[in-house]
């Protein structure tokens, strides 16, 4: 009786630890997913943001060349 009882606890024991592995490690997994698709996508939204800004600087840049080699008429009376 005593070595029955001896063995369910172990086995108890040996599964309660097993279980709480495996569930340690997949919430481990879940959270270094999360994080990591979180800064993926700041980073890509902050690399969007500043592509923009370039182009938006050189197109205003190009505007004004434009503008000085080649200037709009007045249509004056």
């Amino acid at each position: 009786m005593l070595l029955l009882i001896s063995v369910l606890i172990s086995v108890l024991i040996s599964v309660l630890i097993s279980v709480l592995i495996s569930v340690l490690i997949s919430v481990l997994i879940s959270v270094l997913i999360s994080v990591l698709i979180s800064v993926l996508i700041s980073v890509l939204i902050s690399v969007l943001i500043s592509v923009r800004e370039e182009w938006v600087k050189h197109s205003v840049k190009n505007d004004e060349r434009r503008q000085t080699a080649f200037p709009k008429k007045s249509t004056g009376s």
